[in-house]
């Protein structure tokens, strides 16, 4: 029953649920542990993410909370097994894959991937994310914002996936690990001061529009061992460039590639303040498929930089080295 709040699942009823997590039933592996799809008794499909967790302080509580969120664009947390050190997170199971995986099958193998669903799928993570941050009576953080985590259901609505799930340890060094697993979509002063704030989750999202527009990856790795080059670097906040990397695979109108460059680029502006909201993303982005699709577009508050309606990059430079986080973050 997906809308009954968290419970807490014996660690037996999870093991027959995935034949003993046998590895055919390995959906993948993240940046906190693998994730397992099972079946319950009752016939529901599950995933199954097991993560070890040393420190039990605040565990339960915190995803009593995390799986009360019920937003169309969220996935459902159902509850919960232990196992030891380890604890056990049981989701909703979706069954079309991530958006990662669908720009890559777009590249490789040219599964098509068009423009509309890409900018519907945007929009979908956006109205979840902006639900998490307006939350009452405490907002909500992602804190690992990038295209693995956007789920896909059968219809191709898109849900977002293990949210707060840092929140679920409160160790020093899971914040490390976490800001290692977001090189290419973490604000830079997120890793520079372990503070997640809106701003900094805007950033990460901003670089997820980047992929859906130009199916270039945040990072890849560099010709020099240990280099690491990232697509905001390359860019500079230079439109004409990044209209330039525009997927063509993904037939994008020349209008909507640069509305949505220009959003993707300021949700990406160094000066944090200038960043753009998830209300007024979402408001930008639904406008623009409105636009694109005939209707009549409702207003969208403006989110250039500085407020210029003129050109929203005039000024806007990254400094060399700012994005390449300490090298032990690297290992």
């Amino acid at each position: 029953n997906l809308n009954q709040i968290s419970l807490e699942y014996s660690y037996a009823e999870l093991i027959e649920a995935t034949n003993n997590f046998d590895d055919s039933a390995k959906l993948g592996s993240g940046s906190y542990g693998s994730v397992y799809k099972g079946t319950l008794k009752d016939g529901t499909e599950v995933a199954i993410k097991v993560v070890d967790l040393p420190n039990e302080a605040g565990f339960e509580d915190e995803v009593r909370v995390l799986s009360k969120f019920r937003h169309p664009n969220l996935v459902i947390l159902m509850g919960f097994a232990r196992n030891g050190s380890q604890r056990l997170l049981v989701y909703e199971c979706l069954s079309g894959g991530d958006v990662s995986v669908r720009l890559q099958k777009c590249a490789r193998e040219g599964v098509p991937f068009p423009w509309q669903q890409r900018l519907s799928i945007a929009l979908d993570a956006a109205c979840g994310l902006s639900h998490l941050h307006n939350a009452k009576p405490k907002v909500r953080r992602h804190r690992d914002i990038k295209s693995p985590n956007i789920l896909l259901d059968r219809n191709s609505t898109a849900k977002m996936a293990d949210f707060g799930l840092a929140c679920l340890s409160h160790s020093q060094s899971h914040k490390v690990k976490q800001a290692s697993g977001t090189i290419g979509y973490a604000c830079p002063y997120y890793i520079q001061r372990g503070v997640v704030t809106e701003a900094s989750e805007v950033y990460s999202f901003g670089m997820v529009l980047l992929e859906l527009l130009l199916n270039a990856p945040p990072a890849c790795p560099g010709p020099k061992p240990g280099e690491i080059l990232y697509l905001v670097n390359h860019l500079n906040g230079d439109l004409m460039r990044c209209l330039a990397m525009v997927d063509p695979r993904a037939g994008y109108p020349p209008a909507v590639s640069k509305q949505l460059a220009e959003l993707a680029l300021n949700c990406a502006s160094m000066n944090e303040q200038n960043r753009p909201t998830f209300v007024q993303v979402v408001k930008s982005l639904r406008t623009m498929l409105v636009t694109a699709e005939g209707g009549t577009p409702q207003p969208s508050p403006s989110v250039m930089l500085g407020g210029s309606s003129t050109g929203p990059f005039t000024g806007f430079s990254i400094q060399p080295g700012l994005f390449l986080p300490p090298k032990q973050h690297l290992s």
